[in-house]
This record gives structure tokens, C-alpha cells and sequence, in this order.
């Protein structure tokens, strides 16, 4: 059974400290951007940059604004000019690397990645920043070093241990895994999507009750991911408690009503059960979404 993998990517923005006596003018924007002004922030930013134009805290500052505010283009615009006039900008890297991720531009967010690193070889949001774009890029082994150095320099911070947790998942290479999300909620205990992961794991290594109250737990945290209930379903259907799977299929297809995996297994749960006219309609829907398989299954079972 092909099993949903989430992956959680942070994009964390980060602002300098001017050197110069507009440090209060970036400080008072940099409070308003934390505290979601962005109005306030572009203000202050706008006045800084025609006071003075050469200040790449500026721009960087008002980039992030930007981006806030889902203005993607200007926020590039900014980033390209802090780089310009300030090339050893590490935050600047970061922000561009962060915004190219943003917009699917991966090889171009690991230049970037790449050069703030090389700017601070001792900084591990780097390294964690990069690891995440090489596992968008599929390069599996390079976001594994990555993210294994990143714990290394920060071996507190939940994110790299859950992403190198997927790429073994991807791997898969369950036991270690398992390590990583269970390291990941010990860091985390909110955090839902280890959780899930962790189930999806537990559910290839045939430890199904494990994957069930995973899944419960992720549940209790966060009651609208359609994805909980698949892999809780997915647990139940192994057990052949086929009701209860059936049960938390739908419940996956009222939070997500075009999930093509969500009906294609409840239409196996209601064959195992014997009942094919709801087997067939849900197997229909599901071919219908052009889930794979759905169309093999409807030829066996249905007439």
C-alpha cells in the first residue's frame, strides 16, 4: 500500500541590525513586522530607504515586508538590490534562498543557501535550509548530510530531525524514522505532522496499534488533517477492523472531499465487507480523480 508522506518546510525570515544611525528606524520596523504592522513597517522602511538609499537592512527589512504581504515580486526586487549593495548580506541569502523555495525556484534557493553558509559555515539554519531544498530537488543523500550537520549545531530544533525523518521515511528506512519523529515530538509535543509521519512509518513496519494511537494523539491536537484519518484507516483496514476504517475514511473525505486515495479505500473496506453496490461507487469516484488502480479493482469486483 502506497503510504502519504507530509513534509513540514519552515521558512523563517530574518532581519539584520543596521551598523549606522538608522539602527532605530530598522529596530522599530523589525518590532512592527514581528507584530504583523506590516503597514506600520512599509512606512518606516519607505522613509529609511529615501533618507538613505545604500542601506541594505533596508531593503532586506521591507523584503520581508513584502513577502508578509504576498508581494513576491517586489519582495525579490528588494532582496536583489540588498545583495547588491551588500554581497557578504547573510540574512539577504537567507531571505532569497527562502523566497525561491517559496516559488518552486529550488536550484536557485540552494545558491543562495549555499552562500550564506559559506558566509557562516557554523550557522545550522543553514544547513537546515539547504537540507529541506535538497529534498525538494530529490537529492536524498546531500539533504541528509545537511540536515544531520544542522542537528549537530542545533540539536534542539524539532524541524531538522521530522525532515530528515521524511527523507528516511522516502528511503524507506522506517526504523530511523521512527527515531527521528519520536526525537521530533520529544522537541515538539504539538507538533501534529510527526505525529502522522511517525503512524505512516509504524503502519510500513507492520506496528499498527502504534500507528493507531499516533494517529489518535495527532487527532487530539489537530482534528481537521484529512491525512490523521487515512493513516489511522490504513492501520484499521491491516487489523481488518474494516467499520472503524470505513468510519475514519469518510471523516478524511468531509475535510477533503476530492481525496481520490480517501475513496478508493473505503471502496476496498466495503468489498472486504461484502457490500459491492458501495464499493463500486466509491471505487467509481476514485477512478474518476484518476487514482491508480481504481480502474484494475472495478473491473474485478464490479459487473
Amino acid at each position: 500500500m502506497k503510504f502519504t508522506v507530509l513534509i513540514f518546510c519552515v521558512l523563517i525570515f530574518f532581519t539584520g541590525c543596521s551598523k549606522d544611525n538608522d539602527k532605530e528606524k530598522i529596530e522599530t520596523a523589525m518590532q512592527q513586522i514581528n507584530s504583523k504592522d506590516t503597514s506600520g513597517a512599509l512606512e518606516t522602511l519607505n522613509f529609511l530607504i529615501g533618507q538613505n538609499p545604500k542601506n541594505a537592512d533596508a531593503y532586506n527589512a521591507r523584503g520581508v515586508v513584502y513577502y508578509q504581504q504576498n508581494r513576491l515580486i517586489e519582495a525579490m526586487e528588494d532582496f536583489n538590490t540588498a545583495v547588491n549593495i551588500d554581497s557578504t548580506h547573510i540574512e539577504v541569502y537567507t531571505n532569497r534562498g527562502n523566497l525561491f523555495m517559496v516559488m518552486n525556484a529550488y536550484e536557485n534557493a540552494l545558491i543562495d543557501y549555499t552562500k550564506a553558509i559559506n558566509l557562516n559555515p557554523k550557522d545550522g539554519l543553514g544547513y537546515y535550509n539547504r537540507g529541506t531544498c535538497y529534498y525538494n530537488l530529490k537529492k536524498y543523500d546531500n539533504a541528509i548530510k545537511d540536515l544531520t550537520e544542522s542537528i549537530s549545531l542545533m540539536p534542539d530544533y524539532p524541524s531538522s530531525y521530522y525532515n530528515r525523518g521524511n527523507i528516511y521515511l522516502v528511503a524507506g528506512r522506517y526504523k530511523e524514522a521512527i527515531n527521528d519523529f519520536t526525537k521530533a515530538i520529544e522537541l515538539n509535543k504539538g507538533h501534529f505532522q510527526s505525529y502522522i509521519n511517525r503512524a505512516i512509518a509504524y503502519n510500513n513496519t507492520g506496528e499498527y496499534d502504534k500507528a493507531i494511537n499516533d494517529c489518535t494523539e495527532a487527532i487530539k491536537i489537530n482534528p481537521n488533517i484529512d491525512k490523521a484519518y487515512i493513516s489511522r484507516a490504513q492501520a484499521y483496514y491491516s487489523k481488518e477492523l474494516y467499520l472503524k476504517a470505513i468510519e475514519d475514511y469518510s471523516t478524511a473525505i468531509r475535510l477533503e472531499p476530492n481525496s481520490a486515495v480517501s475513496y478508493y479505500e473505503r471502496g476496498r473496506c466495503y468489498h472486504m465487507l461484502k457490500e459491492p453496490d458501495k464499493a463500486c461507487s466509491d471505487l467509481i469516484v476514485a477512478r474518476n480523480y484518476r487514482f491508480e488502480g481504481a480502474q484494475k479493482l472495478i473491473e474485478q469486483i464490479c459487473k
